[in-house]
């Protein structure tokens, strides 16, 4: 993220809470001219947004599928719960 996005922020902080290092900050990619879908979408509406990877390792099986989903599902929920 550009560090423009109070939701993307909250997320990432909750990420690296939950997985230390193993949550990189635009890595490997950076948000550049090239992207499309937040400066098309949500840039011109004022809205908030959040890009996310999984690495493909992690969700190679339904185990791993079920495990990342958990976990995202409550840190989604948790970054959007006001206080």
């Amino acid at each position: 993220h550009r560090g423009d996005s109070a939701f993307s922020s909250r997320v990432l902080a909750l990420l690296q809470r939950e997985l230390g290092e193993a949550a990189g900050d635009n890595e490997p990619y950076k948000m550049d001219d090239t992207d499309n879908t937040v400066p098309l979408h949500a840039d011109p509406r004022g809205l908030d947004y959040l890009e996310l990877e999984v690495r493909q390792d992690l969700i190679a099986d339904a185990a791993g599928q079920d495990e990342v989903a958990d976990l995202v599902a409550r840190l989604l929920t948790e970054a959007l719960t006001p206080g």
